[in-house]
């Protein structure tokens, strides 16, 4: 059976696939879920400014990590910002991986950062939302304000889960350039899932980024912006077909 490799998106650590996770392990395949830098066990960079100082290249570490801890190739999934993480990764792993999976996720083309791909997004009104704090260079989330929007069609003891455990997000991954190329990263096997009712990555940006890589092979949710909450069972079947 195949082994995934699960990354997370922003404000969120390795337990927001639990569930997912529980199905992929029924089926009989191995999971790993990572905790990028700044959550769970896995520290940021120290220092003053340390949100800013920590970039794609800590992150990718800790993906290279439970990759190479198989003995096999596995298959990476990226949800939301851990689209950035997973495909730096597949250039730097490329002979690691069977697939990617882009579930929801930012799908950055060579020299490109989140930056560059919010310019794609329809404007956004993040106030009151989002709160930088520019010393540490983290990104605190109001969970009230920006709960509708991120957790669509979840249920209350979801939403009451992501609550208790969501923590400041770095700034530095976001702006760290991808460097891949046609030979590794254009290669591999790739799965987007778009989720059309995603109002944190819109329908139109999600599209527009598989039009922009050439990613062709596509399956559509017709959920929000969190379908390991919203659709488990249904996010389970496509990546055990990856499988």
């Amino acid at each position: 059976m195949t082994h995934f490799v699960l990354v997370h998106g922003a404000w969120h650590g390795s337990w927001c696939w639990d569930r997912v996770a529980a199905g992929l392990l029924a089926r009989g395949h191995g999971v790993t879920a990572v905790d990028l830098p700044g959550r769970g066990g896995t520290p940021a960079r120290g220092g003053p400014f340390w949100g800013w100082r920590t970039g794609v290249p800590d992150s990718v570490a800790v993906v290279l990590g439970a990759i190479r801890a198989q003995n096999a190739p596995v298959v990476l999934v990226g949800h939301s910002l851990g689209g950035v993480s997973i495909t730096q990764a597949g250039e730097d792993a490329a002979d690691r991986i069977k697939s990617l999976v882009y579930l929801t996720a930012m799908l950055p083309a060579n020299g490109q950062n989140v930056p560059a791909l919010n310019k794609l997004m329809p404007r956004q009104d993040m106030r009151g939302k989002v709160k930088l704090r520019p010393l540490s260079g983290t990104l605190l989330l109001n969970f009230d304000n920006a709960a509708p929007s991120i957790y669509t069609d979840c249920t209350p003891e979801d939403i009451a889960t992501a609550r208790r455990q969501i923590v400041p997000e770095l700034i530095g991954p976001s702006l760290s350039k991808m460097r891949t190329t046609p030979e590794k990263w254009g290669q591999l096997p790739k799965l987007y899932i778009q989720c059309l009712r995603d109002e944190v990555i819109p329908i139109s940006a999600q599209r527009a980024m598989c039009e922009n890589t050439g990613v062709s092979r596509i399956e559509t949710l017709d959920t929000g912006h969190f379908p390991p909450y919203s659709m488990t069972e249904r996010v389970v079947e496509l990546l055990a077909a990856e499988g």
